[in-house]
């Protein structure tokens, strides 16, 4: 429950949920706990089959009978808006050119000293990712044969390589506490 894990671990910065709300019988009770156990600036990273591209691409061999549904942005954002939750992401991961969530996991541990609010956008979609990453401090978006493009404060700023990200963010990351602290 989330009491036990809010008693044991405390709350989470970040909370990602692989392809399993298709399973959950009651994904009200569920975005109530991971509320509760996610920190107020923390992020809920969640991935589901989408019922458009499931649709248009037909994917039916991927329908399976232990999946109680599938969404549509629609359906996600007014489940997200009853809980107060605003979804900032793409739906689809089909144009991915890095992987997201393992960069995620690796730069969430890498900077976990950091504790100036900063908005971060890891994205690896080269078309909605530009969007998402303008609205941020430090953003990267995915791009073709490993280039991916570097925002700072919301302007596209240079092209990065898949294998230097990591370095690059958390440098960034940790230039921009100091900036943010030095300020205040």
């Amino acid at each position: 429950t989330a009491k036990l894990v809010l008693k044991k671990y405390g709350k989470a910065k970040v909370i990602t949920a692989t392809n399993v709300f298709a399973h959950i019988e009651n994904v009200g009770e569920l975005m109530k706990n991971i509320l509760k156990i996610l920190k107020k600036d923390g992020v809920f990273i969640s991935e589901s089959h989408y019922l458009v591209s499931l649709i248009k691409t037909n994917q039916y061999d991927t329908i399976y009978h232990e999946h109680l549904r599938y969404y549509s942005l629609s359906s996600l954002k007014y489940l997200f808006d009853k809980h107060g939750v605003k979804i900032i992401s793409c739906p689809s991961c089909a144009r991915q050119a890095f992987q997201v969530i393992d960069t995620v996991k690796k730069l969430e541990e890498k900077l976990s000293h950091i504790k100036t609010p900063i908005t971060l956008s890891i994205i690896g979609c080269v078309v909605n990712g530009p969007g998402e990453a303008s609205q941020t401090d430090i953003g990267i978006t995915g791009g073709g044969k490993g280039s991916n493009m570097l925002y700072l404060n919301g302007i596209e700023t240079k092209k990065i390589t898949t294998n230097n990200i990591i370095s690059k963010i958390i440098d960034l990351v940790e230039k921009k506490s100091k900036e943010i602290e030095k300020n205040t």
